[in-house]
């Protein structure tokens, strides 16, 4: 009688765990059939509210919207940094020298070594 009771008791505690995992699942997609019917963060797609972009000023501070997704800016628009694509020990020697590069307009990505 006892090892009927555990297996209930063990069949039962299963049960219970699955309709926990099941009810906390993702929230449903809301549906939709335009952006401004979704929330902040959202898009309509496909008929669905997702998480994405279709514009820069969609995503946060210091990112941007890309394949309908915000993505973390690598650089700050118009930031400049130096470069040089030669060997460092050559540096200031002769023609070598130090060139300097700019964060394009959206800082998605750094320009050309130029001088």
């Amino acid at each position: 009688m006892h090892t009927k009771n555990t297996a209930a008791r063990f069949f039962y505690g299963l049960l219970w765990i699955g309709l926990f995992l099941i009810s906390c699942g993702p929230p449903p997609e809301k549906a939709c059939s335009e952006d401004r019917q979704c929330a902040k963060g959202e898009i309509c797609l496909q008929e669905r509210c997702l998480k994405g972009c279709r514009q820069h000023t969609d995503c946060g501070e210091k990112q941007y919207c890309r394949d309908l997704q915000c993505n973390a800016q690598l650089c700050t628009p118009g930031q400049t940094r130096e470069c040089y694509d030669g060997d460092e020990k050559l540096v200031g020697k002769g023609l070598c020298k130090k060139g300097k590069q700019w964060c394009d307009a959206l800082g998605t990505s750094w320009g050309a070594c130029v001088e």
